[in-house]
């Protein structure tokens, strides 16, 4: 009897808790669960416990629910077991338990949950999961560079790229990168193959489409383009110290289709007796800073396209009738999962090119086309890319 009025007492309460170590403002998601606990040996207080443990490891079951694909998340379940849904609470930020009821033997807690995004995003990333679900795509990086002392921006590409390149900016960027999961394209096989090709006429800064034609000659998927400029700001006074100044501005492109996924612009600055180390430091750092800043915003951006639909070209081959890719289009909506909407862009010469709004990787909307029924036409797949695949009808 003391037990029961003593539960009751409890859900006439509400309770919240505040955990060390808030995520931001504005990286928090509240969301509303359920969980449950089992009464033994009487003692409902500590069912309430259970249950209220529940409902917070829900809570974040259901925010990693909008970060990752559910795909990966069976592919990983035991891995988010292990590193995240068994340490729940270090992922809230608060909570309040909204009701408290008993039924049987059985108490459930309706609970209302902040989840701090910003450290489970962290957590995610250092688990591989983000990229893991992109399909890991690898990067190239076109970043010029000039320091102090140098007459010309260095970098190893195009016909002008005589000029010495440091790779200053470039090795600083590929570690910080690598840490966090990217992986890349050693550019060393590529060089001689671009300056021998007199197609290749390209600047210090390549424009978008110039930095697909050389990334196309690897498996890149992502490219990194931009420059970055290391000046000397003197002495500082009353010392033989120089100061140096570095800029960099870069951004990320999709080879695929030549989206923008993220851009970044920083500055940082540097101290030394030597100006050219200053230099050096200097753009060590804004490189560093960059790098940074381009993996929050490509993670990002690639999450919401987990989360909502990202866009997936598809270039169509054999499309001698116009009415087959008709009924191509038709039937991509309705019998392959995760397909959005389609949206044509051209036909030429026997090929379409389409845009799909996809919920899903590119490797498993190719698995789609080749395992669905078309009826009386035959897809079969001939490329597939991370943000691009490539098929042929068969009447």
């Amino acid at each position: 009897m003391k037990k029961s009025v003593f539960l009751s007492a409890l859900a006439a309460m509400t309770f919240s808790f505040a955990f060390v170590g808030q995520a931001q403002a504005g990286q928090d998601k509240t969301v509303v669960v359920e969980g449950q606990g089992v009464i033994i040996n009487g003692d409902a207080a500590m069912a309430r416990d259970k249950a209220i443990e529940d409902a917070l490891r829900k809570a974040v079951e259901q925010v990693v629910g909008t970060q990752v694909s559910s795909e990966s998340v069976v592919q990983n379940y035991q891995l988010l077991e292990d590193k995240i849904y068994t340490k729940a609470k270090g992922f809230i930020s608060n909570y309040k338990v909204l009701s408290s009821k008993k039924d049987g033997n059985v108490v459930t807690v309706k609970v209302q949950a902040t989840v701090g995004t910003g450290k489970l995003t962290n957590q995610l990333e250092a688990i591989g999961i983000l990229l893991q679900q992109m399909e890991n795509p690898r990067i190239m990086i076109l970043v010029s560079e000039q320091n102090i002392g140098q007459e010309y921006m260095s970098y190893w590409w195009g016909a002008s790229a005589a000029q010495s390149s440091m790779n200053i900016v470039e090795n600083t960027m590929i570690e910080v990168l690598q840490k966090k999961g990217f992986e890349f394209v050693d550019h060393q096989t590529l060089a001689g193959k671009i300056k021998v090709n007199k197609a290749f006429s390209i600047s210090a800064t390549p424009n978008n489409q110039q930095a697909k034609e050389i990334a196309n000659l690897t498996d890149a998927q992502v490219v990194i383009v931009g420059q970055a400029i290391a000046k000397n700001a003197g002495t500082i006074r009353g010392t033989s110290m120089n100061s140096a100044q570095a800029n960099i501005s870069v951004r990320a492109v999709n080879t695929s289709n030549g989206d923008v996924i993220a851009t970044s612009t920083k500055h940082q600055a540097a101290v030394h007796i030597d100006p050219t180390t200053a230099g050096t430091e200097a753009l060590k750092k804004v490189a560093q800073k960059a790098a940074e800043d381009l993996a929050t915003k490509i993670l990002d951006k690639w999450q919401k396209d987990v989360a909502t639909a990202k866009r997936i070209r598809l270039f169509v081959a054999g499309v001698g009738d116009y009415n087959l890719l008709l009924k191509f289009k038709s039937k991509l909506g309705e019998i392959v999962r995760g397909v959005k909407s389609v949206v044509e862009r051209r036909v030429d010469g026997g090929v379409a090119e389409l845009d799909v709004r996809l919920a899903g990787t590119a490797s498993h909307f190719a698995k789609e086309l080749s395992t669905k029924n078309f009826g009386k036409f035959s897809v079969k797949v001939l490329k597939v890319e991370a943000n691009l695949v490539k098929v042929q009808l068969k009447p």
